[in-house]
């Protein structure tokens, strides 16, 4: 499904398509998506995957509630019933609040991605990364620090410095600090999307787009814990030739 809605972004990215026929080609590939996940979901039910099957189930009603709303929008005059747009529009930020928001931002350097080819990441850490990551946090929480903290395009503080390297073995390391000079393993990245990392290390490359502290807690790192960071792993699938090396070796 997700290979699917990208294969039809980048193909309508390529012509100037004013906004209700883009939105109106969106709805039909989303539904095309929907019907998919529907096949998929039937398949989990077949093989006795149950728990698997209803979340799948739940997903697709999910979906197709949204393309309704988005069919009833721009196929017909009709109004929807049950739609609950309004009431979401009003919980999000004004354009006034984004538009300052985004004069606020700080440029981040660790680069720009593309919201579209990232996926959130679990880290799992050591006894000795967790200690560093507290202290880490404790230090940003301080008065002097705390408003010093940049805030990337998402909305989130981000922390100062992050960045991704490979181990030895190949494992995916989060190092994070004040700065450089100050930097230390956090932990590593076992997963990313719903994929065990391992399984996608030959097929992808990975870069870390996103290492913040989340909404509820921003105001006081000092009590996040590690789970609780929003971390978010941009990809990109990697050259054919150097995936047969690998698979040669």
């Amino acid at each position: 499904m997700l290979t699917l809605l990208d294969t039809v972004s980048h193909i309508l990215g390529y012509f100037n398509i004013n906004n209700k026929p883009l939105n109106m080609a969106w709805t039909i590939a989303a539904f095309l998506g929907d019907g998919y996940l529907a096949y998929i979901t039937f398949l989990a039910f077949r093989n006795g995957l149950y728990a698997r099957g209803a979340i799948y189930l739940a997903l697709v009603l999910v979906f197709l509630y949204f393309i309704y709303l988005n069919f009833m929008y721009y196929f017909t005059k009709k109004t929807a019933k049950f739609d609950i747009s309004p009431k979401i529009a009003k919980l999000l930020p004004s354009e006034e609040q984004t538009a300052e928001r985004r004069h606020n931002t700080a440029v981040l350097g660790n680069g720009l991605f593309d919201p579209n080819e990232t996926l959130p990441a679990h880290i799992s850490a050591t006894p000795d990364e967790q200690a560093f990551f507290q202290q880490l946090m404790t230090t940003l929480g301080q008065d002097n620090v705390l408003p010093q903290l940049p805030i990337n395009a998402a909305g989130h503080r981000s922390l100062p410095y992050f960045t991704l390297s490979y181990t030895p073995t190949g494992e995916l390391q989060v190092i994070a600090g004040t700065n450089q000079l100050t930097a230390q393993p956090i932990g590593k990245i076992d997963r990313v999307g719903f994929g065990n990392v391992n399984d996608l290390a030959d097929q992808y490359d990975f870069a870390l787009a996103e290492l913040a502290i989340p909404e509820a807690k921003k105001d006081h790192p000092d009590q996040v814990d590690l789970p609780e960071l929003i971390v978010s792993v941009a990809y990109q699938p990697k050259p054919k030739t150097m995936s047969r090396e690998k698979r040669k070796h």
